[in-house]
């Protein structure tokens, strides 16, 4: 095991200068994205990990003091436990000079960001699957809160993985300081009042993408993303706008109702979503 990248359950400290090519002990081969809270790298696995793939993503966040990286360490591994198939799989946490990193499967057909690749039944089976992953959370006492296309991943068989819990900025009691403006179209209005996190906030999310993935407009259009105060005033003061026109009535209707300010007119769980969403999808097999 090197010195500056270790498994989750046993992270390390330390390590060599990082390059343009590498962190810690990873080869970087592609940048891929800037996430809310970092950069996603493509990148060849150490070998001490014995994995039998030959990429790998590598999250590289702000670091921060030694109860910062304990917590961030936490996260990723009660996150780790929770054995579900469309979880993203974790493989590896650890610090490398002044950031945190770690790294996760790599799935090829990108994220809901881009759902070109995806038919209409497909794009609702990856958010009924997403959905099923958010249960598992919810089961083992983990909110997601950040719940929107870029963090719902495609595999190379087209199935879906729920990933990234916006892990730079955990034990942030506050969700207008913690989500991205990427995000705050996707966040559940009530936690922007200063409401607590709970199963209906990722219900909410999950919605929201997915009526972004199916009609290419956000539930609060025309958002600006130079003026993020102003973003949030606009989603506290006027409600979602569900584009009925370019929805069939059942997926307008299940849209609705998650997105209702009324928590419990919402589906009680994730899983519930899922349930109505296959039944217009035709079934959760890829």
């Amino acid at each position: 095991m090197s010195e500056d990248g270790a498994r989750i359950g046993s992270p390390s400290r330390g390590g060599p200068v990082q390059d343009a090519g590498r962190i810690a002990d990873y080869e970087l081969v592609d940048p891929l994205a800037d996430g809310g809270h970092g950069r996603f790298h493509l990148a060849v696995p150490p070998a001490r990990l014995g994995l039998d793939v030959d990429r790998v993503v590598v999250k590289v966040v702000a670091g921060g003091d030694d109860t910062a990286f304990r917590r961030f360490t936490r996260e990723l591994k009660l996150f780790a436990r929770v054995a579900h198939p469309n979880l993203v799989r974790l493989y590896d946490a650890g610090q490398h000079e002044d950031r945190f990193f770690y790294s996760m499967e790599w799935c090829p057909g990108g994220s809901l960001e881009d759902p070109a690749a995806l038919d209409r039944s497909g794009r609702i089976r990856a958010v009924a699957q997403a959905a099923r992953a958010a249960h598992a959370l919810h089961e083992s006492g983990i909110v997601h809160r950040d719940i929107r296309p870029g963090n719902v991943l495609v595999r190379a068989d087209g199935s879906a993985a729920l990933a990234d819990l916006g892990l730079a900025q955990l034990g942030s009691s506050s969700m207008t300081s913690m989500a991205p403006m990427a995000s705050i179209g996707f966040v559940d209005p009530e936690l922007l009042r200063g409401g607590s996190a709970g199963r209906p906030t990722d219900v909410y999310a999950l919605a929201a993408t997915l009526h972004r993935v199916l009609t290419a407009q956000d539930v609060f259009a025309g958002l600006d993303p130079a003026d993020p105060m102003l973003a949030v005033r606009t989603v506290l003061r006027r409600p979602p706008t569900v584009r009925r026109d370019l929805l069939d009535d059942d997926v307008a209707a299940i849209i609705e109702a998650c997105l209702d300010v009324a928590v419990e007119a919402r589906p009680p769980t994730a899983e519930a979503l899922a349930d109505l969403l296959d039944g217009c999808s035709g079934g959760t097999e890829p």
